[in-house]
């Protein structure tokens, strides 16, 4: 997976983007979901790899919202990091208190989610 970081600015009616990394890679669209998917296909050619092998960061050129943007971005990328860790770790710990006989129910309780949520984690589902 390659990681490429896209600056998306706002010129009405379209939104431009070229690559943070790469200027020379650029593209617009009418909507932010449009430009997005021509700078996959533009960064895809570029790198000469296929557009699924690409994860898109974008930093978002809004005006004066464009730090509270970007402080809410890293947060929800830090808040799915941690829930990424967070379940594993559930899961291999749910996994040893069953070992050691703790009933579900217990288990369940101690991570606050729900009996069949636990029995799925046991069974590796």
């Amino acid at each position: 997976m390659k990681t490429i970081t896209a600056r998306f600015t706002r010129e009405d009616p379209d939104w431009v983007v070229e690559l943070a990394d790469e200027p020379r890679v650029h593209s617009f669209g009418r909507t932010l979901a449009r430009a997005r998917a021509m700078i996959l296909d533009a960064a895809a050619i570029w790198y000469e790899i296929d557009v699924k092998e690409l994860e898109l960061v974008g930093i978002y050129e809004v005006g004066a919202a464009t730090p509270n943007v970007d402080g809410a971005l890293r947060a929800r990328r830090a808040a799915a990091e941690a829930d990424q860790i967070a379940s594993a770790a559930t899961q291999r710990t749910v996994g040893e208190l069953v070992d050691s006989g703790l009933s579900l129910r217990d288990i369940a309780d101690m991570f606050e989610i729900s009996h069949q949520r636990v029995h799925q984690l046991a069974s590796g589902v």
